[in-house]
């Protein structure tokens, strides 16, 4: 509406406003005809932004804002509660305390045997059915002692933190991550050059005793080249296949025999190897016959059965004991 007081040069323009006419009516019957254009058919007028909508990631921050407010509310009553559970117990301590003080200490009387007491009487079983009874309603429930709703209400902030890392991913099935199973290249795993360098040993230790039975004297002889065949045949593709099935001593004996080379098994028969060979007696060892009788353990002292033996080679006595001979010290024994 104009005003009459507008002046003249006003009364030809027509009121402005903002505010749509559709707008202020509001049809129960059906949509307005301007509610159809292009800004209220938009698809994305109530929607965030393209790729910010995440149903899931909504939900779960929504109940993580509800789990916080529960447990903020659990908080204080459990608070409140235990404050209220710490005051009761200094009352209660208090009063004790009052009690045991005012109550006069009062010497109690010889205690007199009194005769026993008859036995009741039985009552007769009733013949009749009971008559119904008129139902009790329970009354209101007494206030229960504050340490006991602390317990509750701490069991329930559990539930609460558990729930919250639970929705959080923190719950979730944990498969466990089976650990990578390492491969090695035939030879190569920790046991068996472990074990190629027990081999190793052993055969160097049966080389150096055994020339020591043949010439006494070990200056001036070279065992290197004999000592790089051993090397040679450990690596070799078919000690490598039987390297962890057979027992040490079969491996041993094979590769002593290639350089005619007899092992005399009195030299490791305190050893751990050598002991559970002992024990079990696998197939082949050196150790079947153990203890050792003196007919065999002549023969290990005879280096090569040979008529008549060459020249001065083995023929001096007494022959070395092969117990504890290595752990006495001596020359050519290289470490492994």
């Amino acid at each position: 509406m104009r005003s009459q007081s507008c002046p003249s040069r006003y009364a030809e323009l027509e009121p402005v406003s903002d505010i749509d006419e559709g707008s202020l009516q509001i049809s129960t019957d059906a949509p307005h005809p301007t509610a159809c254009g292009p800004a209220a058919t938009d698809s994305g007028r109530d929607r965030p932004d393209e790729g910010a909508g995440d149903p899931g990631r909504e939900r779960r921050e929504r109940q993580l804002r509800m789990l916080d407010e529960v447990a903020e509310m659990t908080m204080v009553l459990t608070r409140g509660t235990y404050a209220e559970a710490i005051r009761e117990q200094i009352q209660r301590e208090q009063a004790a305390e009052a009690a045991a003080a005012e109550e006069p200490v009062v010497p109690q009387p010889s205690a007199r045997a009194e005769p026993a007491a008859a036995p009741a009487r039985p009552k007769p079983a009733p013949t009749e059915p009971a008559e119904p009874r008129m139902p009790r309603f329970r009354g209101p429930s007494g206030t229960r002692d504050p340490r006991v709703i602390f317990t509750m209400l701490s069991a329930e902030l559990r539930q609460i933190i558990a729930l919250q890392v639970w929705i959080t991913g923190g719950g979730g099935p944990r498969t466990k991550a089976e650990p990578a199973v390492k491969t090695y290249a035939p030879g190569k795993s920790p046991a068996e050059i472990e074990r190629k360098r027990l081999i190793r040993r052993l055969l160097d230790e049966c080389l150096v005793f055994t020339m020591a039975k043949l010439y006494n004297d070990m200056d001036g002889l070279e065992l290197d080249y004999v000592r790089g065949i051993i090397d040679e045949r450990v690596e070799a593709k078919e000690i490598l296949g039987d390297l962890m099935t057979k027992p040490i001593s079969v491996m041993v004996d094979k590769l002593a025999r290639e350089i005619d080379m007899p092992a005399d098994w009195r030299l490791w028969e305190e050893e751990e190897w050598a002991k559970e060979e002992i024990r079990t007696r696998p197939p082949g060892s050196g150790y079947l016959d153990f203890p050792f009788s003196p007919e065999r353990e002549h023969e290990f002292d005879m280096v090569w059965d040979c008529d008549p033996p060459f020249g001065s080679i083995g023929t001096f006595d007494p022959k070395p004991n092969p117990r504890g001979y290595f752990a006495r010290p001596g020359p050519n024994r290289r470490p492994l």
